[in-house]
């Protein structure tokens, strides 16, 4: 069983300059863009089918980029997408008074993006997976609260 001391000397060995030039299983980042149909399902649910499409559309890129990560039209694609889910999540904001989700939201993937590309210059690429797998999880967060909003006005 992983116990405490286990947990901080592995994310000290991910954190480790030494460790860099590793190869990255970029696998886990194919499977952690699945966390988008969390939402997906959710809108569904709530009968926000216009929501579920877009937030759809950009769980097909995302696997499609991380399948192939070298590909640079699927990820020109993908960051397209994600910039119409980030002006259609800018109207939702506004048609439920609460820009303070989508702002947050923004301000952290833009200071996350940041750091993610420091490590990427610095080859450290595990540490910059970690961050997207981040950046994953926290948008499906996200997603679910400002659709929650949505679907209860």
């Amino acid at each position: 069983m992983l116990n405490f001391k286990d947990g901080i000397s592995l994310i000290k060995h991910m954190m480790n300059p030494k460790n860099k030039n590793k190869i990255v299983d970029h696998e886990i980042l194919y499977y952690s863009s699945f966390m988008l149909l969390i939402p997906v399902f959710f809108c569904v649910y709530k009968n926000i089918y216009i929501s579920a499409i877009i937030t759809f559309y950009l769980f097909v890129t995302s696997i499609t980029y991380w399948r192939d990560y070298n590909n640079k039209f699927k990820l020109s694609f993908d960051h397209f997408i994600i910039i119409i889910n980030f002006i259609y999540l800018y109207y939702i904001s506004s048609q439920i008074n609460k820009y303070i989700y989508i702002n947050m939201f923004s301000i952290t993937v833009i200071l996350i993006f940041i750091v993610s590309e420091y490590y990427v210059i610095n080859n450290n690429n595990l540490t910059a997976s970690n961050l997207w797998i981040l950046i994953h999880m926290y948008l499906c967060i996200t997603l679910l609260m400002i659709y929650n909003k949505k679907s209860n006005i």
